[in-house]
């Protein structure tokens, strides 16, 4: 999946979509990448199995005047819930829930994101024309602790 999600993007470039842009280089940029798992009724976009951690990433995109939707921590917790029921047998210690995003995200909107322990990263302006993958990666790498795999 990875590799062909990475002829994609070299093929495509700008003509994809912001969301699969961002979405393909983060398959493309963490090892242990798992694109689109099943979790029930809904999917995370991506989940990042690395050791004894986990980590579930959702990228939501969409019109950069516009606030996070309101439903984004209910959601994530709902997914850190069924990927730690989905890999209870295999000794992971930490989920991780990511959301990866462009809409306006506030400061009481921040805290309350991080009180729950969901991280975010911010898609910035530049992304909607094209963004360097390799800073992209290290940014997200940064931030959740989780090891790069920069090509």
């Amino acid at each position: 999946m990875v590799q062909e999600d990475k002829r994609r993007l070299g093929r495509t470039g700008q003509n994809v979509g912001l969301h699969e842009r961002v979405l393909t280089g983060l398959a493309m940029g963490f090892k242990g990448s798992v694109p689109d798992f099943p979790l029930g009724p809904s999917e995370a976009d991506l989940l990042v199995h690395q050791g004894n951690r986990v980590a579930v990433f959702e990228v939501k995109t969409g019109d950069p005047e516009l606030p996070l939707p309101a439903s984004t921590s209910a959601q994530m917790l709902l997914l850190k819930e069924r990927v730690r029921q989905q890999f209870l047998a295999k000794n992971i210690d930490d989920v991780l829930p990511v959301v990866v995003t462009n809409y306006r995200v506030t400061p009481d909107d921040q805290k309350e994101l991080e009180e729950q322990g969901i991280k975010v990263v911010r898609i910035g302006s530049a992304a909607s024309r094209g963004y360097d993958l390799g800073n992209f990666t290290r940014e997200v790498a940064n931030l959740t602790g989780l090891q790069a795999d920069l090509l």
